[in-house]
């Protein structure tokens, strides 16, 4: 063979080899290119779940805060029988926001049910102090227990209530 005929040769087959390799790194590149968008979309699934996740403890401590400003509250009274303008205070600072994280009916319950009852004893506690027949304050005094124990059999209620909205799941 001369060497006309190896380079008629080298040209007529180099086309075809050139093509070939072409196709081979694209199919190569192709199968790169889809093996990292697997890669990313469970990136981006695994994202997702770690901000669902997220929102769901800020929601939780956000929620508990509230929880914990109304057995604040309860716990006061339950240990001293009285509350001050500094617990009610508390109280309705620590439930600020309610309206944003709960349904109606807790809110209702806290900033309502609760709350109207909290001024109700409050109000009692007051005439009681500046009561000055002693049938006055048996009258007030009693008054003053009954809506204590009502108040308080609101725990009972709040951890019933709150108790889907307190619960962590995966």
């Amino acid at each position: 063979m001369q060497m006309n005929e190896i380079l008629d040769f080298i040209k007529s087959v180099a086309t075809p080899m050139a093509a070939g390799f072409a196709a081979y790194t694209a199919y190569k590149f192709g199968r790169v290119q889809a093996a990292i968008g697997r890669r990313q979309a469970a990136t981006s699934r695994l994202a997702a779940k770690i901000a669902k996740n997220k929102l769901k403890l800020d929601l939780f401590e956000r929620r508990l805060v509230i929880y914990e400003a109304v057995l604040e509250m309860l716990a006061q009274l339950g240990t001293t029988g009285n509350l001050t303008i500094e617990d009610e205070r508390s109280y309705l600072i620590g439930v600020k926001g309610a309206h944003w994280l709960f349904d109606a009916d807790v809110v209702e319950l806290l900033e309502k049910t609760i709350w109207h009852q909290m001024v109700h004893f409050a109000l009692l506690q007051s005439e009681l102090r500046d009561a000055d027949e002693r049938t006055d304050r048996k009258v007030l005094s009693e008054g003053k227990a009954k809506a204590r124990q009502e108040l308080l059999a609101q725990r009972d209620v709040l951890d019933r209530m709150m108790k889907p909205y307190l619960k962590l799941e995966s």
